[in-house]
């Protein structure tokens, strides 16, 4: 199944740029843009719907409920300290000491664009 195949590279995708975090290999974690990272809990989001994508394809409805879920929290959690201008400190719950050496207004918090696919992607399931 060609879509199958398609977001199971999706989901290994999201895997390379959190194994660049984890190995601390700049160069993965933004797929050669070392200033432009793919931050801990975007790739975990972008997983977990690769992988809610998969379990629906097979027929894994509830499993992929479960994955959806992931996402939608890193979103709304995203969302929310934007809108209340407040830090929950979720941005650096993986990889503190890395994701706080990079320049960004919000380090680690997934932007809008990514929040917004995650509502989009997970909703509708």
């Amino acid at each position: 199944n060609v879509a199958a195949a398609l977001v199971a590279l999706a989901a290994l995708c999201s895997l390379i740029a959190f194994s660049g975090w984890v190995v601390d290999v700049p160069a993965l974690r933004g797929f050669g843009y070392d200033d432009f990272p793919i931050w801990p809990l975007t790739a975990i989001g972008y997983f977990c719907l690769a992988c809610g994508f998969l379990a629906s394809i097979f027929d894994r409805d509830r499993l992929a409920s479960a994955f959806w879920l992931v996402p939608l929290l890193i979103a709304l959690a995203s969302t929310l300290q934007n809108a209340l201008a407040m830090d929950f400190g979720t941005d650096r719950l993986f990889f503190w000491d890395l994701v706080s050496a990079y320049e960004a207004p919000h380090p680690g918090r997934p932007g809008p664009s990514p929040t917004t696919i995650f509502i989009l992607l997970a909703t509708p399931g």
